[in-house]
C-alpha cells in the first residue's frame, strides 16, 4: 500500500461505536422487533398441521422469504434509480434511507440466528450462523462509516435470488 493511499478513509478502520448513534441503533432496534413479531405471528398462524421440526423450518423459512422479498425488492430500486452511482461511487456514495437496507438485514440476521439457537443445534446451525456472523460485520460498514452503502446494495442483490 503506498503512503498516500494509508490516508484515505476507506483504509481506515471504521468506528464501530457509531453503530450505537441514535440513527444506527433505533432502526436496529425496531427492525428487530418488526422481525420478533413477524415470527410471533407466522408460528401462531402459518404451517401448523405440521410436526414440530418441519413446522419450525417452514415458519423459519417463511420470515426468510419475507426478508428476501422486502430487501431484494429494496434493493432494486435502489439499483434501478441510481444507475451511474451503482457503477461510479461505490464507497463513498450515502443515502441514509439506502443505508436502512444494511441495518433490516442486520436485524434478520440477528433474529435468525437467536431462532436457529433456541429451535435448532446442528452442524447446518453453526454454518449458517458464521454466514450471519460474516455478512453481519459487512453489513454494519455502511452505519459505522457512512460509506459503503451501494457495496452493501451490491451483496445484497443476492436476496432477489431467494
Amino acid at each position: 500500500m503506498s503512503e498516500s493511499s494509508r490516508h484515505l478513509p476507506e483504509y481506515n478502520t471504521p468506528n464501530l461505536l457509531n453503530l450505537l448513534l441514535p440513527h444506527n441503533i433505533i432502526p436496529l432496534a425496531v427492525y428487530s422487533l418488526i422481525f420478533q413479531i413477524a415470527r410471533q405471528y407466522v408460528k401462531n398462524k402459518f404451517w401448523l398441521k405440521f410436526d414440530k421440526f418441519k413446522r419450525y423450518r417452514l415458519q423459519n423459512l417463511t420470515i426468510c422469504w419475507v426478508h428476501a422479498v422486502v430487501v431484494g425488492v429494496s434493493d432494486m430500486v435502489l439499483m434501478f434509480s441510481h444507475p451511474h452511482e451503482i457503477f461510479h461511487d461505490v464507497i463513498d456514495w450515502y443515502d441514509p434511507i439506502a443505508a436502512q437496507l444494511p441495518l433490516i438485514s442486520v436485524a434478520y440476521f440477528f433474529q435468525d440466528a437467536v431462532d436457529m439457537l433456541r429451535y435448532e443445534w446442528s452442524s447446518y446451525t453453526l454454518e449458517l450462523l458464521l454466514h450471519h456472523g460474516f455478512t453481519c460485520a459487512a453489513l454494519v460498514l455502511p452505519a459505522a462509516t457512512g460509506k459503503f452503502t451501494l457495496a452493501a446494495g451490491w451483496a445484497l442483490l443476492m436476496e432477489v435470488n431467494r
